[in-house]
């Protein structure tokens, strides 16, 4: 079960893209030698969202801020979630993308 503050939020975004039909959603392992990756990559209705789950409080390291910045300049959404209040700002993207 979602015993830490990230796995807690983790488990609320996963609640959340489950009421989506025709969502894809892919959740990278992280590994010691890849390049890094946010906890979400979401495709829906065509649009490309990769989505950081965080503990209230936590920003994203630097390697996640590069990982940021290079889906944005691709055109693709970024969200750190965090908290409810982040959550229904990705759920309201959602909802307009479609």
């Amino acid at each position: 079960m979602a015993t830490t503050p990230e796995g807690k939020v983790k488990a609320k975004i996963n609640r959340l893209l489950d009421s989506y039909k025709d969502l894809y959603r892919f959740m990278p392992v992280p590994m010691q030698y890849q390049a890094a990756a946010l906890d979400y990559f979401v495709c829906y209705v065509g649009r490309f969202i990769a989505i950081e789950a965080k503990r209230e409080g936590k920003d994203l390291t630097p390697a996640q801020k590069f990982c940021r910045k290079r889906i944005e300049e691709a055109g693709g959404l970024v969200f750190r979630v965090s908290n409810d209040e982040e959550l229904s700002a990705l759920k309201a993207v959602l909802d307009h993308l479609h």
